[in-house]
């Protein structure tokens, strides 16, 4: 019996080895190809109700200019850790890596929070500190794009 337990112990850790594995492969392949911007979201929590009031009104507006300014622009991933960010003003090459639902673009830390055949959402978010940034808070940014 406790041969059978060892056995099985065994396999169910490959198993979850091959499969956190595979994860971190397939979104390395999966990323791979050119990817047109839909939308980006940004948001500014704070714990002052009154500075909320007034970042939220800012940030409305600050989520429309990003759309209509990103409109046009397209990302395209190689297999080689490279990418290349398209806009109106050129090409602006950067690197990449992938480390499972984690993705660095030069140095930059986000989350994948989807990634499908068609669909690619990257999430970053940064702590705001009075020191640095005026006010204390979280600031979290959604890019959505569509592969082309």
């Amino acid at each position: 019996m406790k041969k059978a337990f060892r056995i099985i112990t065994l396999f169910v850790a490959v198993a979850s080895m091959a499969f956190i594995t595979s994860c971190k492969k397939d979104n390395e392949n999966l990323i791979i190809g050119k990817w047109q911007f839909d939308n980006v979201n940004l948001s500014i929590t704070v714990d002052d109700p009154e500075i909320q009031a007034m970042v939220d009104q800012f940030i409305n507006g600050e989520i429309l200019l990003l759309n209509a300014e990103l409109k046009n622009t397209q990302l395209e991933f190689k297999g080689d850790g490279t990418y290349t960010l398209i806009d109106e003003d050129g090409t602006n090459p950067g690197t990449y890596s992938i480390d499972g639902d984690k993705i660095t673009l030069d140095g930059d830390l986000a989350t994948i929070k989807t990634l499908t055949k068609n669909a690619l959402v990257i999430e970053m978010s940064e702590t705001l500190t009075e020191e640095d940034d005026g006010m204390d808070g979280t600031m979290v940014m959604t890019m959505e794009y569509t592969r082309l």
